[in-house]
């Protein structure tokens, strides 16, 4: 019997599907916290306030003035499980620079620092890195 040039096409079709199936069905993101400062008022908002906001801080620090200044940190990361299982298999595991790149890393930093009174003085953000 004759091959069917429709039924060859066909099934290369229904491979490649499959195929970017798997591959989009490996990746994943995950961890991240919500640090979404838009609403923090310098001056204005107070210690209470924002840990109910953020949630409890990463780090706190107490400066001798008695001011006092809350740090979280946010890590997200993307990963093809698939394709990163296979590329970053030849990074070394101590190269974490390459590794970010490979799965996707981004790091989100929020610090607000509180007077004496507990009152904002004042928020820095800084992100590094990127989740596509």
């Amino acid at each position: 019997m004759k091959p069917n040039i429709t039924t060859f096409w066909l099934r290369c079709f229904s491979a490649l599907t499959l195929l970017s199936v798997m591959m989009l069905a490996g990746c994943v993101t995950s961890g991240g916290k919500n640090l979404d400062v838009s609403s923090i008022k310098k001056g204005v908002s107070t210690k209470a306030d924002v840990v109910k906001l953020l949630g409890p801080p990463d780090q706190q620090m107490t400066f001798d003035d008695g001011s006092m200044d809350y740090t979280w940190v946010s890590v997200r990361t993307k990963e093809n499980l698939i394709w990163g299982a296979l590329i970053t298999k030849g990074v070394d595991s101590t190269d974490q620079e390459a590794r970010n790149q490979l799965v996707g890393r981004e790091v989100q930093t929020v610090s607000v620092t509180f007077s004496p009174e507990g009152v904002v003085k004042s928020v820095t953000t800084s992100k590094s890195g990127s989740v596509q």
